[in-house]
């Protein structure tokens, strides 16, 4: 049987297509491009990761050198191979050879050019035009109202950070894993409904895909594979996909190899997973990373998700089954934010599920005054997530370290200096990390028209480790406003020879309410840092540059030598 969609739904479909795509490469191509032209293409690049994908491109086609310390590579013997998969490298080969044919280089040249940004932003946007034609596809397994899958679809891109990943932050894995997992889901139950193989080989390569841009994601085609078994009765599609599982991760372990010159099987030193501690409230909930906080429409999608129980119960258990685990997984994570992001960006991967309960949500509103109470939330869903999305790129909304308090401050606010007048970092200690702890603690400094306050100093620990882990914890009080507005927490390090000094620290306010009303507050740090070398000095301490009146209570400093 084959599948056909009615020439008028196509057309509209085409249009929808089109539509998306104009808009996600006019948005990409204005933030990357709308800067000073002697200045370097903003953003393009931000965060290892996107770095890290790409350099698989410059090895293997550039015959670039990748045998250097790096984020983005760990040691094998005396080699480096790189840390992430090649998949997202993979749907960026054919607009990477695009822009190599388009433009000169000299050899061995491999900076990023402008022109390598707009045929990367052309992929883009075609990937995620393709990735909401078949969502919308997945969703007619669910519904057959045309209006509902076209806005479910719109919501999904606009409502979510997925905007942010397609159009922004495009060169991260998220967009071609959730495109992979979208088409894996679509053709899948396509196969079950027709019974046709060449439904179900299409489904086999979104699987490869899959597996290929984020190995990790077999967690979430192990259920499908069971359901498919269970309603097919028949073993071989569950071989053939155990098969291509391997073959996709067996063509990772080549790369290694080619890489480093032996067999290894994984690339992340020194990460894992907390089995045992899992963080399901911080990873849905929490104003630092919270999934249903930064993109409340999906949060109205997982109730739908519950509602479907009730008349399509072995589908819904499926894709509940698998937002669940995945939930889970994500939580076990040692670094459970999943660092710098906008919104927990680990989740854009299972996007399509949450598609179903929002269809769910949408099919159940019967009334006149449900649809349009549920069009001015969503209405509200899409212009708090571009707003929000706005905010995170001109750095109002802190990329790793937001808290209700600092969320309440900058909510809704336009003002780009907040992030430098609210502090501060809450790294996580290092996964599984065997160390040596020093404390020291202050119980009181009186900063009334002092500049500089007493210093807490550490030295480097005598035996040899790799880096620093400090937590800091204090009381910070005012008697009287704004006090400790321009305030900081400071740590020096000195160099005991050359007397070079570096700095690093943060704020001693959390939101608005710190410096505008007198108040006694609670306030916890923790940083992470290279590790002091034998002839450096780290010291710990307050600097008042408006010498204005505040107390600071019960300092107390802990420092983790990591091994």
């Amino acid at each position: 049987m084959r599948f056909k969609i009615p020439v008028n739904i196509r057309h509209s479909l085409f249009l929808f297509c089109l539509f998306v795509f104009v808009v996600n490469i006019t948005t990409s191509l204005i933030y990357k491009h709308s800067g000073p032209k002697d200045a370097p293409i903003y953003g393009t690049m931000y965060g290892s990761d996107a770095r890290g994908y790409y350099e698989y491109l410059e090895w293997g086609i550039s015959k670039k050198d990748i045998n250097y310390e790096s984020n983005n590579s760990y040691k094998r013997g005396n080699q480096r191979i790189l840390k992430y998969p090649y998949g997202t490298a993979l749907f960026q080969l054919p607009f990477y050879v695009a822009a190599s044919v388009s433009q000169k280089k000299e050899s061995g040249n491999n900076t990023y050019t402008q022109t390598d940004d707009v045929f990367m932003c052309i992929g883009a946007s075609i990937y995620i035009s393709l990735a909401l034609f078949l969502l919308y596809q997945l969703l007619g397994k669910f519904t057959s109202d045309t209006s509902t899958k076209y806005l479910v679809v719109a919501l999904i891109y606009l409502a979510t950070n997925l905007f942010h990943y397609s159009s922004i932050e495009l060169m991260m894995s998220h967009l071609y894993s959730f495109l992979s997992v979208t088409g894996y889901f679509y053709f899948t139950l396509h196969y079950i409904e027709t019974r046709n193989k060449k439904q179900f080989l299409i489904s086999i390569f979104f699987l490869f895909l899959i597996i290929a841009v984020r190995p990790f994601n077999a967690i979430i085609v192990i259920p499908v594979i069971i359901y498919l078994y269970v309603n097919m009765r028949s073993f071989w599609q569950v071989l053939v996909s155990i098969a291509i599982i391997a073959f996709s991760f067996f063509i990772q372990l080549i790369l290694w190899r080619l890489q480093c010159g032996f067999w290894t099987f994984a690339s992340y030193d020194g990460e894992g997973f907390y089995w045992t501690k899992p963080q399901l409230l911080n990873v849905w909930f929490s104003f630092r990373k919270g999934l249903f906080i930064y993109s409340p429409i999906l949060f109205i999608a997982f109730i739908g998700l519950l509602m479907k129980l009730r008349t399509s119960f072995k589908i819904t258990i499926l894709f509940l089954s698998i937002f669940l685990i995945f939930t889970y997984t994500i939580s076990c994570w040692w670094h459970w934010p999943y660092g710098d992001s906008f919104g927990h960006r680990a989740f854009i991967d299972v996007y399509a599920v949450l598609a179903i309960g929002l269809v769910s949500v949408m099919d159940s509103c019967k009334s006149m005054v449900q649809k349009r109470s549920l069009q001015i939330v969503c209405a509200l869903c899409v212009l708090l997530n571009l707003f929000q999305t706005w905010q995170f790129d001109k750095f109002i909304l802190s990329p790793e370290y937001m808290s209700y308090k600092k969320y309440k401050t900058t909510f809704l606010e336009t003002n780009t200096s907040l992030t430098s007048e609210l502090g501060g970092p809450k790294d996580i200690f290092p996964y599984n990390a065997k160390y040596t702890m020093v404390n020291d603690s202050m119980a009181f400094i009186d900063m009334n028209h002092v500049e500089y306050s007493s210093a807490i100093k550490f030295i480097a620990h005598p035996t040899e480790y790799k880096k620093c882990y400090a937590d800091v914890n204090f009381i910070k009080e005012e008697r009287l406003p704004n006090q400790s507005f321009k305030a900081r927490l400071l740590f020096q390090i000195t160099d005991t020879i050359t007397k070079e000094n570096n700095y690093f620290g943060c704020c001693l306010n959390e939101g608005a309410d710190d410096f505008l009303s007198p108040n006694s507050t609670r306030l916890s740090y923790q940083f992470d840092f290279s590790a002091l070398k034998p002839t450096e000095v780290l010291s710990v301490f307050c600097i008042n540059p408006e010498r204005k009146n505040f107390s600071i209570k019960h300092l107390n400093v802990s420092l983790y030598y990591i091994y």
